[in-house]
């Protein structure tokens, strides 16, 4: 983003690293919905979501003028764009008496207004740091996958709606959304590694990936490969790994 990122004081740096790692961590782990099954259902995901939201909403005041310049960014304007368009979607549905999918456009409004709220916090952050908590995040829920497929029971409960038997899902109940969270942790996580690394990286989510047994998922990691050789992401020792 084409944003000035001001020296702030010590503590509001500090709290912006912290509350990072927390958001990353329930969004790419889906820590909200993980919740809210084991709680039967008692637990309602949106409030984890509205509670991240106040917590990064201080930072509007702290950061007043950089925000009113992150609101100029093209990514704040696509995201606009998209609340139109849910608008004519909910319009739309009411009109033609299908409330429960005018309400799903309400609730993906909602989401798109928080993913401001999450961007403005990731734009002051160093991109270095971000990419380490990618890394991290991509490890843990590698291991947990590996731990979902060999123990099962462990994670969820077994019979879980949702969960598929003998295909791991880890915490995000569904296996699909586990491959592509993990694909997508270790595209962001590739740039802050040397060339060398990065296949190292790759090779460390694919039991995630493959045991998930997901089809775009695979496809997708077998793409990041193809397009990582293409575009000389990875060293020249990358070949030989991969042949091995």
């Amino acid at each position: 983003f084409p944003v000035t990122i001001p020296r702030g004081v010590d503590w509001v740096n500090a709290y912006m690293s912290a509350l990072t790692i927390v958001v990353l961590a329930v969004v790419y782990l889906d820590l909200a919905n993980y919740y809210h099954v084991l709680t039967g259902g008692a637990f309602l995901p949106k409030h984890a979501y509205f509670a991240l939201g106040a917590a990064i909403a201080p930072l509007l005041l702290v950061r007043n003028k950089l925000f009113v310049s992150y609101i100029f960014t093209p990514y704040v304007f696509w995201v606009f764009a998209f609340v139109v368009l849910n608008f004519f979607h909910w319009y739309f549905l009411s009109l033609d008496g299908y409330a429960d999918l005018a309400g799903v456009t309400i609730t993906r409004t909602q989401f798109l207004m928080l993913a401001v709220l999450i961007g403005f916090l990731l734009v002051q952050v160093s991109p270095i740091f971000l990419g380490k908590i990618f890394l991290a995040l991509a490890v843990v829920l590698s291991t947990l996958q590996l731990i979902d497929f060999f123990m099962p029971g462990t994670i969820l409960p077994l019979g879980t709606e949702g969960v598929v038997s003998g295909r791991a899902s880890a915490t995000l109940i569904n296996a699909n959304k586990a491959a592509e969270s993990l694909v997508l942790l270790a595209v962001l996580g590739m740039v802050v590694l040397q060339p060398k690394w990065r296949i190292w990286l790759l090779l460390i989510v694919l039991p995630g990936v493959f045991l998930s047994f997901s089809r775009s998922g695979l496809l997708a990691l077998m793409l990041v490969f193809i397009g990582g050789f293409w575009f000389n992401l990875f060293s020249r020792n990358a070949y030989l790994v991969m042949l091995a």
